[in-house]
C-alpha cells in the first residue's frame, strides 16, 4: 500500500524570525547556508521543510528529526533512515505543500494563479512536467522529455501516475508517484504550528 499524504500552507505576509530560526538550526549546514539570502524563498523553505517532516511522521506513524534530512547538491533532499518515506516540496506566492509517499517516489509541483504569465492549459502541463521531474530528480532540464498521457506520465523509462490539485489558495498543480497510491489524502496545515513544532 501506498499512503500519500499532501499536506498545504498559506504563508502570512511575513514571519517573525523566532517562527523559523528554531529549524533552521537543526538541518544541515550547507542547506542553512543555501537558505540565507532571500527571505521569502527562506520562510516558503523552511514551512515546506515542516510540512514535509509532519507529512513523512504521518504516513510513518511516528516522528522524523530534521536532523535526519539530507540535501544532496544534486539530487533530491530524502531522509538519512532508508524506511522514511520519500517526500517533495513545492512553493508559489506565499502557498507552500509538501507531499509524503510510503514507497517509491514522489513529486510535486504548483504554481499561484494569480499574476501568472501562462494560461491555465500551460499551468496544467508545466506543473505535471516539474512533478514528475521532482519524482525522477533529474532537474528541470528534464521537463520537455516528460511524456504526458492522461493521468499518467513516462520519462527516461519510468511511468508515474499523475495526481491534479486545486487547492483553495488559487493554486494548482500535480504530484507524480511511480507507485500507486492506495489514498491521496490533502490537508491544510498551519504553517506557524508546523514551525514552531521543531523548536530546540
Amino acid at each position: 500500500m501506498n499512503r500519500v499524504i499532501l499536506y498545504h500552507a498559506r504563508l502570512p505576509d511575513r514571519l517573525v524570525p523566532a517562527d523559523t530560526a528554531a529549524l533552521l538550526e537543526r538541518i544541515p549546514y550547507a542547506k542553512r547556508v543555501a537558505l540565507a539570502a532571500r527571505r521569502a524563498d527562506r520562510e516558503a523553505s523552511l514551512a515546506g521543510i515542516a510540512l514535509a517532516l509532519a507529512a513523512a511522521a504521518a504516513v510513518r506513524g511516528r516522528p522524523l528529526a530534521p536532523e535526519s534530512l539530507r540535501f544532496p547538491p544534486d539530487g533530491k533532499p530524502t531522509f538519512a533512515s532508508h524506511d522514511a518515506p520519500v517526500f517533495s516540496i513545492s512553493h508559489s506566492a506565499r502557498t507552500v505543500v509538501a507531499c509524503a509517499a510510503a514507497v517509491g517516489a514522489v513529486g510535486v509541483d504548483i504554481e499561484n494563479d494569480a499574476g501568472s504569465a501562462l494560461t491555465a492549459a500551460l499551468r496544467r502541463e508545466w506543473t505535471a512536467r516539474e512533478a514528475v521531474v521532482k519524482a525522477a530528480g533529474a532537474g528541470l532540464r528534464a521537463a520537455p522529455d516528460v511524456s504526458l498521457r492522461g493521468a499518467s506520465a513516462h520519462l527516461r523509462g519510468c511511468d508515474y501516475h499523475l495526481h491534479p490539485l486545486q487547492l483553495p489558495e488559487g493554486s494548482a498543480g500535480f504530484i507524480a508517484l511511480a507507485v500507486a497510491p492506495s489514498h491521496v489524502e490533502i490537508v491544510e496545515r498551519d504553517p506557524l504550528e508546523a514551525l514552531r513544532r521543531h523548536a530546540a
